[in-house]
């Protein structure tokens, strides 16, 4: 059986911020909470060992990805857009 195809998607940890007003890097109480949510969903469906698991991870961010996902970063805004558009197709 092949494995199911997840595009798992965090707007603080997968370059969201890139499309704000003062696109600074990621900090802060919404970058933790950002993470755990997106850690904890992660760790559970590549647990199931049935899933391809796709992440964007914007790319000022220091590595905290788990193991196993396929990592896809984001450099700015319209990045984010198209890489968005591109692997949830």
């Amino acid at each position: 059986m092949p494995l199911q195809r997840i595009l798992l998607y965090e707007f603080v940890t997968g370059g969201g911020c890139w499309s704000m007003r003062h696109p600074g890097p990621p900090h802060g109480t919404l970058l933790a909470e950002g993470k755990a949510m997106l850690q904890a969903v992660a760790h559970d469906l590549l647990a199931t060992g049935t899933v391809e698991l796709h992440l964007l991870a914007d790319a000022r961010l220091t590595a905290f990805w788990p193991d196993g996902a396929r990592l896809h970063e984001v450099r700015g805004s319209g990045d984010e857009r198209r890489q968005l558009q591109t692997l949830a197709a």
